[in-house]
């Protein structure tokens, strides 16, 4: 380790290399782009756990077919300012940002939203 020289890697780069090795899994480029994204955030937030880190066992997650390649959601029940969505075992950064997007659009409706999700691959 007396060699060892940390290197930088920028936003961008580690941002594309996830979203090449989601997409070689079979994720669509949009979600590959969403869950490449919070993976790099979470790490730029100091939330190293749940960051790129984690990248490995996503994809091993999908190789085995225990988290579905391409986002299935389905709304269950939605009134006024909030839904309810069954996510189908879809990867579970896409299926929270989807939500969070129906959320705010929600809130911006009727002063607050609130979508609550099952059956989602991890995410935080």
């Amino acid at each position: 380790m007396e060699n060892y020289m940390p290197r930088l890697i920028s936003f961008a780069d580690l941002k594309s290399f996830c979203k090449q090795v989601y997409q070689r899994v079979g994720v669509p480029d949009d979600e590959a782009d969403i869950g490449a994204d919070l993976l790099v955030r979470a790490d730029l937030r100091g939330v190293e756990t749940h960051g790129v880190t984690r990248l490995p066992i996503y994809i091993q997650r999908l190789q085995k077919g225990y988290v579905r390649a391409e986002c299935k959601m389905t709304i269950v029940k939605e009134k006024g300012a909030t839904a309810f969505i069954e996510a189908h075992g879809s990867m579970g950064h896409v299926v929270s940002y989807r939500a969070m997007e129906m959320a705010i659009r929600k809130a911006m409706e009727f002063g607050m939203g609130w979508v609550s999700v099952k059956d989602s691959g991890h995410f935080r």
